[in-house]
């Protein structure tokens, strides 16, 4: 996103990105302007004329999913079943299902590591 369209966001009181990167420094939004703890100063006093056009990269900030609830247990008529995001599945027939429940939980798991 060009400088010049974040700062347009800012004076248009639209949202903007919580954290961006801009010449080599990261800056975060603090509800009024943009602050780089590093250098200890704000976007608007660090940029001039000519750098409106330049790129500021917008950082993603991902959000993780929460995981999958998977549980073993007996139905009514005391056959065993996996409950898997409170559907109920046969419990031979759905190991598939199963399977990729407990993958993607272990991929959230890696992402929560990851992102702390």
């Amino acid at each position: 996103m060009k400088v010049i369209d974040l700062l347009n966001k800012i004076a248009n009181d639209e949202e903007v990105p919580k954290t961006i990167y801009y010449c080599g420094k990261t800056f975060e939004w603090t509800g009024l302007n943009y602050y780089c703890k590093e250098n200890d100063e704000f976007l608007d006093e660090y940029i001039c004329l000519e750098d409106l056009e330049y790129e500021a990269e917008i950082i993603d900030e991902h959000k993780i999913p929460k995981k999958l609830e998977i549980r073993e247990e007996k139905n009514i008529k005391n056959n065993w079943k996996w409950k898997v995001c409170g559907k109920e599945h046969e419990y031979n027939i759905s190991m598939p299902q199963k399977i990729i429940a407990d993958k993607i939980n272990e991929i959230i798991d890696y992402l929560e590591i990851d992102n702390e």
